[in-house]
């Protein structure tokens, strides 16, 4: 897959989600679904808690930006802000028909959360 197949989405190539959230998108048809889409996510605060934020960023499997997006959470701690983070990444890439995807975060507890789902996110 090179550059060269990238096609920009309909209308503006912008997104809103619960209109706090955009992201601006270029999709790969043959990419859809495929196993080897990563989506990689942080989250801080400034403070713990306190202001804080969330990016992330949807490569495909050459490590090319399919999207990247951000979203300011108010006042929240890290370990919040992360688990929202990957909720919203997760729920764009299912807008934009993506269905297995490998998600990536350097948080500790939250991953532990994840993988374990009679966990609790503190």
């Amino acid at each position: 897959m090179d550059a060269g197949n990238w096609q920009p989405l309909p209308d503006s190539s912008y997104l809103s989600f619960k209109d706090s959230i955009s992201i601006q998108a270029l999709h790969l048809d043959s990419s859809k679904g495929s196993p080897g889409v990563k989506l990689n996510i942080d989250g801080s605060s400034h403070g713990n808690p306190g202001e804080s934020g969330g990016v992330g960023v949807l490569r495909d499997p050459h490590g090319g930006v399919i999207f990247a997006f951000h979203r300011y959470y108010d006042h929240a701690s890290n370990t919040i802000v992360e688990a929202q983070a990957i909720l919203d990444g997760i729920t764009l890439c299912s807008k934009l028909g993506f269905s297995r995807i490998i998600v990536e975060s350097d948080s500790k507890v939250v991953v532990e959360a994840a993988a374990d789902p009679s966990a609790h996110c503190p």
